[in-house]
């Protein structure tokens, strides 16, 4: 279930949330938010969906060169006024595409095409390996991601198009590829 975050009683929370307070949101989800860390290449993943917590925490023990770069797992921090427990990740800073960036656009299509169309896939085709294969770190994050997905009740998210994102030097990154079911 989609949160809210622009309901009174949820601003008003995340305003006195120590972990939080005073930093600038650089993105929303259905039930996560991202904020600027202080300390600037960083930034605070705030989320309320435990699936994507344990994610970020297994990619903390085992990075991928696709996926985001997870520095600390604070764990629990606090709860929604409706007792939703929210929990924080610090991770590197990714950036959106820019309408310069013609390539990643393109990227992104190609990546989108290698997937199933279904809007979410339990697992990753074989079809799509085959398509990366010359791409074996992309073949390391698709791996990573069946794994996850076959340990619990997650699906792949592959058609949201603002779940791809980018580091400083350009490399694609696929950020909250997972979701609950």
């Amino acid at each position: 279930m989609a949160i809210d975050w622009s309901h009174p009683d949820i601003q008003d929370y995340l305003k006195t949330l120590p972990a939080v307070a005073g930093l600038d949101v650089l993105g929303r989800g259905c039930r996560s938010l991202v904020f600027a860390s202080k300390c600037g290449g960083f930034a605070l993943k705030l989320t309320a969906d435990k699936l994507a917590y344990e994610f970020l925490a297994k990619l903390q023990s085992y990075p991928v060169p696709h996926l985001p770069y997870v520095h600390e797992i604070q764990g629990l921090v606090g709860a929604l006024p409706d007792g939703t427990p929210l929990y924080l990740a610090t991770m590197e800073k990714l950036f959106p595409l820019s309408d310069e960036q013609g390539l990643a656009k393109k990227l992104r299509r190609e990546w989108l095409k290698a997937l199933y169309k279904n809007t979410h896939i339990r697992a990753i085709p074989a079809s799509a390996h085959v398509r990366f294969q010359s791409w074996p770190k992309l073949q390391k994050t698709f791996e990573f991601i069946e794994d996850f997905t076959a340990e619990g009740p997650a699906c792949f998210d592959a058609d949201t198009q603002s779940n791809l994102l980018f580091r400083k030097d350009g490399t694609p990154i696929l950020f909250d590829p997972v979701w609950s079911t």
